[in-house]
């Protein structure tokens, strides 16, 4: 399960995740953590994510990557219809 809330702020967003990773191959009472937000590289905007941990976290490393705008939310966007599970 992940937490993932987002906002504006007058005139600033903000966003807060988890970090704890659950579910897959990991023990009920074991814990294992993962950076779930990240801002891009051009401080224009933040991308987070929740679900699958592996390809999430992929995701949002190649989004923070490229320049904000909608064509990091159209790639944001096919890689979810893709794999629903992010």
């Amino acid at each position: 399960m992940t937490l993932v809330v987002a906002g504006v702020t007058a005139g600033k967003g903000w966003i807060v995740s988890d970090t704890l990773i659950t579910g897959g191959t990991i023990q009920l009472r074991d814990r294992e953590y993962q950076i779930k937000c990240l801002p891009a590289a051009d401080r224009r905007s933040l991308v987070a994510f929740s679900g699958d941990a592996h390809n999430g976290a992929d995701l949002i490393e190649q989004a923070a990557a490229m320049p904000s705008g909608q064509n990091t939310i159209s790639v944001l966007c096919e890689a979810q219809a893709e794999n629903p599970r992010i």
